[in-house]
């Protein structure tokens, strides 16, 4: 990488070629903005940063002898469109990891939400829900977001629950073999949601 640096520095770079492509849509993406990218030497030192980084966390998972993550999808239910983009944000924030690690994953139904799901989530927003914040203006910020989920989410009974699953990259069969067995373990029927709107 450093070397590819190097070669790019002591190249002419017409003006209307590389700063045409650093400005494509694909590239002057939000992420990219929030990452402070400025140059071409800042987005390529991101992605060394970025190689590195999943690197590191497929070395980690292999170490432990993980194959699949079985983890949730979101911690709430979708918001409606017309809500706060960072109430959005919350949401994806389950599955932002995977996709940024180029990691094959997927979403299996399990359940629906019963009574005992509402009545936990109306006492989380009820009691300390964002706790451990050594910055309290952040602990305000955070819990005005929970109030606003827990909000959004009363009468969301009869909704489906889903996992997520993760595997590691080029290894998909296995990640779909898992999503397989929990599918057939859960006897989850998709088509009962539909049937019930089809009744009304």
């Amino acid at each position: 990488m450093q070397h590819y640096l190097e070669t790019i520095d002591r190249e002419f770079c017409e003006k209307t070629h590389f700063e045409g492509w650093f400005n494509d849509p694909l590239v002057n993406h939000p992420t990219i903005k929030f990452a402070k990218v400025e140059s071409k030497n800042d987005y390529f030192n991101l992605c060394d940063q970025f190689l590195a980084y999943r690197e590191n966390f497929a070395r980690v998972l292999k170490s432990a002898g993980i194959d699949c993550l079985i983890c949730p999808v979101s911690a709430f239910t979708a918001p409606p469109l017309d809500q706060p983009p960072l109430l959005h944000c919350w949401g994806w924030n389950y599955c932002a990891l995977y996709n940024f690690l180029d990691y094959p994953a997927g979403v299996v139904p399990m359940n629906l939400v019963n009574e005992g799901d509402e009545a936990e989530l109306a006492q989380f927003g009820r009691g300390d829900g964002v706790t451990g914040y050594r910055n309290d203006d952040r602990k305000a910020e955070d819990q005005v977001l929970v109030d606003a989920v827990v909000k959004l989410s009363a009468g969301c009974r009869g909704l489906p629950v889903g996992v997520q699953v993760a595997g590691l990259r080029f290894r998909d069969e296995i990640c779909l073999r898992i999503m397989n067995e929990l599918e057939s373990s859960a006897k989850f029927d998709r088509f009962s949601l539909i049937d019930k709107r089809l009744k009304k």
